[in-house]
């Protein structure tokens, strides 16, 4: 007797090489671009932990000029520090803070504005925070 012939061999499921290899290069793809996503993240949060820094330290000085009264000599109408100078604040002086009082004109003419300007430096350049007020009699 004859051995029957080997017909064609059973269909086999699985992978190829070459669909592997697509998958890895997909991946490899996605991981790159997510990888490239952590420093500028991290720029962005660093750029806004100095503004919430900066909102924080102009709010403070406007609590403080708040609890002045209004014909008080630090809310008399002029810029604080006098000039150009600037209370330095923060981790190494990074933040620089100074105040105008501004008299308001007719129909308002008792009440004063307070605005207190932050300013520092980051990666992009300069930035800064104005926090502004009233006061009245």
């Amino acid at each position: 007797m004859r051995s029957p012939v080997p017909g064609p061999p059973p269909s086999q499921s699985g992978y190829t090489l070459i669909e592997l290899m697509f998958v890895v290069i997909v991946l490899a793809i996605g991981i790159l671009a997510s990888v490239k996503l952590f420093p500028v993240a991290s720029r962005e949060q660093l750029r806004d932990r100095m503004r919430t820094a900066g909102t924080y330290y102009a709010q403070q000085q406007v609590e403080t000029l708040r609890g002045l009264g209004y014909n008080e000599i630090s809310v008399q109408e002029g810029r604080y520090p006098a000039g150009t100078g600037t209370t330095n604040l923060g981790p190494n002086n990074a933040f620089h803070r100074f105040y105008t009082v501004t008299d308001m004109d007719d129909p308002l003419p008792n009440l004063k504005r307070v605005s207190v300007t932050v300013r520092w430096s980051n990666s992009r350049g300069d930035d800064s925070v104005v926090v502004s007020t009233y006061l009245g009699r």
